[in-house]
């Protein structure tokens, strides 16, 4: 149940600008250039978001069968891309944390069930 809290919590949190943006959209009856930099807007929140989210995740997770589920789940429902895809390279991820982020994911997956 931890972990689909979280899946819940990170659709939550990374889908604010893009709901708010396609709202602002309807309701105003904007042009789609507006559409174009409500996107924009999104995309770079999610690049800043994304790795804040990951790892507020990461601390939460304590066991290995949780980390690959809260894993497939993620990518299943689109909440953030494979590890090994292009687009994952334009998360901005500060250095420090990404290898605390590592490091972690390292804990979790090398220990025994």
């Amino acid at each position: 149940m931890k972990v689909l809290k979280l899946i819940t919590f990170g659709h939550i949190v990374l889908s604010i600008p893009f709901i708010a943006g396609i709202f602002t959209y309807y309701k105003y009856s904007l042009g789609y250039e507006y559409l174009m930099i409500f996107f924009i807007i999104g995309f770079l929140y999610w690049s800043l978001v994304a790795p804040a989210y990951k790892s507020f995740c990461i601390k939460k997770i304590s066991n290995k069968s949780d980390y690959f589920k809260w894993k497939r789940l993620s990518v299943k429902t689109l909440l953030f891309w494979p590890d090994n895809f292009l687009l994952t390279k334009l998360e901005f991820w500060d250095e420090e944390k990404f290898l605390e982020y590592s490091k972690k994911i390292n804990n979790i997956v090398n220990q025994s069930l």
